[in-house]
């Protein structure tokens, strides 16, 4: 297949939260707002092993607006003591809630990446991070930019603590000069009608490219489901539940084994969600960060 296919997922996306307090119009993530319950998170929380290399808290929401974040970051972290655990936030909840930045991490977190959407946000969080300089200074929490690309996941300190600003306000990359996040149709879950503001258009699908996302990470929703991909929001590819099938059979079942061959070779039109998916590929692991710290810009 050309690809390396782990015998057990390196990379969890685990969903907290599916719904939002935003609605961005690239994003169909609705504002109903529901939680992964302490029961499911306690069956899929046994599963995990120390072959996971990392663990990302977010999917399909506002992973901050579940009431037990902070405590299902302990408990990954007494499971997990060697995975990084990050988590992408809007950042809305800390103006509610200032402690919780700390607390987070104080529970285990090590990457806390805050995406930005205006100018607006952009200097409130800011401004909200020198409020906070003391206490983060103190645990050794740092604040930078964060710029994206390619880096192994299995170079990272697990024990690192930072708060990475991915800032979405100006649409570019402050280094590299090109586009930060590209607006892609969510596996073909964004609005047809939203897709000319986006430069989106049907002539364009399938994007004949391979794609990573099922060699290495797996997604898990607020119901214990194992997805498609992190990208399909209607989870219109379900492998196996949690509750009623270990992980690593479903990781290793029929159905994911047939979808791995079809995107090893590029075939995206022969699966629905992927046929309008505009996402050359999925880069598993973190991203590198660099750039002066906040501190001495601001």
């Amino acid at each position: 297949m050309g690809q390396i296919i782990l015998n057990y997922p390196s990379h969890i996306r685990l969903e907290l939260t599916q719904g939002c307090n935003r609605s961005c119009y690239s994003c169909p993530v609705s504002q109903n707002q529901k939680f992964m319950n302490m029961e499911i998170f306690e069956i899929i929380l046994k599963q995990f092993n120390q072959k996971i290399k990392r663990m990302e808290l977010s999917m399909h929401g506002e992973p901050l607006l579940n009431p037990n974040v902070e405590r299902y970051i302990k408990m990954l972290r007494k499971q997990l003591p060697k995975a990084q655990i990050s988590i992408i936030t809007n950042t809305e909840i800390f103006y509610k809630k200032p402690s919780l930045m700390v607390a987070l991490f104080l529970a285990g977190l090590n990457f806390l990446q805050a995406d930005v959407y205006s100018e607006k946000i952009k200097k409130n969080f800011i401004d909200l991070i020198h409020i906070l300089k003391p206490k983060l200074n103190s645990n050794n929490i740092k604040a930078q930019y964060f710029i994206k690309g390619g880096i192994n996941i299995w170079k990272y300190n697990y024990k690192a603590r930072y708060i990475l600003l991915s800032d979405e306000s100006k649409g570019i990359n402050i280094i590299e000069k090109h586009a930060m996040r590209k607006v892609h149709t969510w596996a073909g879950n964004l609005p047809l009608k939203r897709w000319k503001h986006y430069e989106l258009f049907l002539d364009q699908f399938p994007v004949k490219k391979k794609c990573t996302e099922p060699m290495k990470c797996a997604p898990i929703d607020i119901y214990g489901n194992v997805s498609l991909c992190c990208a399909d929001y209607a989870k219109s590819y379900i492998y196996g539940n949690l509750k009623e099938e270990s992980l690593e059979n479903i990781w290793n079942g029929k159905q994911i084994q047939k979808v791995r061959c079809a995107l090893s070779q590029g075939w995206r039109d022969i699966i629905p969600a992927c046929h309008f998916c505009n996402k050359p590929s999925f880069r598993i692991g973190l991203w590198p960060y660099k750039e002066r710290s906040w501190t001495k810009k601001y």
